[in-house]
Formats: C-alpha cells, structure tokens, sequence
C-alpha cells in the first residue's frame, strides 16, 4: 500500500525542510528513511518508540511523557475538562495568554517588575494567587520574550504555596539556556502539588523541527487523574518513525545548534549594546529584547518591519519601543547589524572589517 494522503505530503515537506539543518550523514539516513516510509502503512502504537526515545534523553520514565502533534493541543485538551477556569501567569508569555483567553478561561496576568532589567515578581504572584486561587498557574521558563528565568528553588517555594492548582510550566526554549537545565526529577521529587503538574517541551525550537510543531509533555498525574489529554500520543507512523530516528541520533547534534544559537545572540547583543539609545535586555533562549529611546527607533523602525524573525513587543507600563530578536543565522543578525549602524550614522561599517571592528 502506497501512502501519499496528506498527512505523508505535510511530512515530506516538514522533513525536507528539517533535513536541510542537519550534518550530511543523518540527512542522507532522513532521505532513506522518506523514500521508504512511502510503502509503510500508517498505525497507531501510542507513540511508544517516540516516547522511549524522548524519556531516554531527558531520564523520564515513557509512562510520564505525552506527545502531542501540535503545540496548542495540550491547551485545547485542558480546556474540555477546566474549560472556564481560572489561569494565572506572568506577562509575556508568547502568546500563550491569548491562546488561554480564546479556549475559554479566565486569564489573570502579573506583570514582571522592571527597573533597568527584567525580574519575576515571585511575592506578587503569591499574592495574587492567594487572592484569585486560580485553577492552573502557567510559567514559561525562560520566559518569551525577555528571557527570564526561575532557579529550581524559586519553583520549589512557588509549589509550596500553589499547591492546590494545577501547573503547566513551558520549557519551549529549555535547551537555549545559559543555566543549568532544569532538572525535572528534582523538581518532580520535591513536588508539593496536590493537582497535576505538566513540564511541556517542543521539538519544534531546539531540534530543529519547526516545520512539524511537534510538543511533548513530561506529566505528573498524581492527584490530577480528572485531566485528561485526549489528543496525545495519537502520532501514526511514519511520521513517528521519523520523529524518532531524529531524537536518537540527533541529541548531540542539537546541542552545537543551542550553542550556535547562544554564541550568534551574543555577538549580536555585543554591537547593539554599544549603539546609543539602544538597551539590550538578554536572557536565557534564542532571541534577546532591544530597547530604543524615540530618536533611535525613528531611525531604525523599518529595519524591523521587514524581517519575519524581529517582533515589536508592548511591555506593560512602559512607553519605550521593545523588539524581539531571534538568532536566526549569523548572516542575518550581521546584515542587521550592519543596516542598524548605518541608519545610526556608523559609516565605517560598510564593510566586514568594519562590521566585526563595531562589534569587537
């Protein structure tokens, strides 16, 4: 039998795509692997290869790992069984506050404090949750777009008083960070929670696999059995298959990518820090924040409009312009660079000399 349905066609693309990121010898066993999958007649074994795949790299058990083929499942999942509930998270959580909003729930947002940088305001969102007892308390760490993080004992003393909700802790951008990576069995071990506690992970950033969207979600069901999450494990092979052959052989592979990503933002942040009228606010995770007093921003504002990878951001309270910057290829971030130093009236720039000479 022959599959060529539409779910094998968004495959091959989504792959081809992904494959062009990887080093040559994984990309040819990618290519075996779509031109044989074409005869394999697809089946549904509850992701089990996947999930042992995905537990191997991060040591969690497979009972505990749910695949999901889209980013936004879990979130439409939780709203059939807590639709209308309340939801308390921080600001600036890449969408996810509209995306809580359009399923239905309640969202109470508290705003990060900033003073010349970005901090969690950990004794506000204690209060607020005291207040408000919401019924999921949702966390992106690093947090989209400023890069924030929370330390393993900021969480563990938020669970300690949050212990009556449900959590949902977003670890999209985990593998960018500068930090140590949060150890999820520290975290699960010392768990006060008497609701479930979700840690959701994407395929999508730090393996290279935007093109298939895939999340995965390390869940702690215990005392959260009335949570159910219906659109998992329902990947069918082939593209299973793919998925994981990806995981097993690309793990260290994508641990250089992380690092190249780092070291481009970095860079990057280097020259823009010595611009005037330019902040940079620099976290953890693939992008930075750029801050601009209003002379800097009338230059440069188009510079950001025509690129796909560079966000204007509101940040609450503050009237200065905010842009989001994503470390997408060193060409790119030096182009910008480059366009943004001209616009300013750095001449000596035009050149690569001059590029590397500004950021030094």
């Amino acid at each position: 039998m022959v599959f060529q349905g539409s779910t094998y066609l968004g495959l091959l693309k989504g792959s081809q795509a992904v494959s062009r990121q990887l080093p040559p010898a994984i990309r040819e066993e990618i290519r075996v692997i779509l031109r044989d999958v074409n005869y394999n007649v697809p089946r549904n074994d509850g992701c089990a290869s996947l999930r042992r795949e995905l537990g191997d790299s991060i040591g969690q058990s497979p009972e505990h790992i749910l695949v999901f083929g889209s980013s936004s499942d879990p979130f439409r999942d939780l709203a059939l069984s807590m639709r209308g509930a309340k939801v308390l998270m921080p600001w600036g959580c890449g969408g996810a506050a509209e995306v809580f909003a359009s399923l239905g729930f309640d969202v109470i947002s508290v705003p990060l404090t900033y003073d010349g940088k970005f901090s969690f305001p950990i004794e506000s969102f204690l209060d607020e949750w005291s207040s408000a007892r919401p019924d999921v308390v949702y966390l992106d760490i690093p947090n989209d777009p400023t890069g924030l993080s929370l330390s393993k004992d900021d969480l563990i003393m938020l669970s300690l008083f949050c212990g009556n909700s449900l959590w949902l802790i977003d670890q999209r951008y985990a593998e960018f960070s500068i930090q140590d990576e949060l150890d999820l069995k520290y975290l699960f071990d010392r768990w006060q929670g008497k609701k479930g506690l979700g840690i959701i992970r994407s395929l999508s950033f730090a393996w290279g696999l935007g093109a298939m969207d895939i999340s995965y979600m390390v869940w702690d069901h215990r005392g959260g059995e009335a949570v159910k999450f219906p659109s998992s494990n329902k990947i069918e092979s082939p593209r299973g298959e793919i998925l994981t052959h990806l995981v097993r052989r690309c793990y260290g592979w994508m641990e250089s990518r992380t690092y190249s990503c780092r070291y481009i933002r970095d860079e990057f942040a280097k020259g823009c820090s010595k611009i005037p009228g330019i902040e940079v606010y620099q976290g953890d995770g693939p992008f930075l924040l750029l801050g601009f007093n209003d002379q800097v921003w009338s230059q440069v504002a188009d510079l950001f409009t025509q690129r796909d990878w560079t966000i204007p951001i509101e940040v609450p309270n503050i009237n200065s312009p905010f842009v989001q910057v994503f470390a997408t290829s060193e060409e790119a971030l030096s182009s910008l660079l480059k366009d943004i130093l001209l616009v300013t009236g750095d001449h000596h720039v035009e050149t690569e000399e001059g590029v590397k000479a500004a950021i030094a």
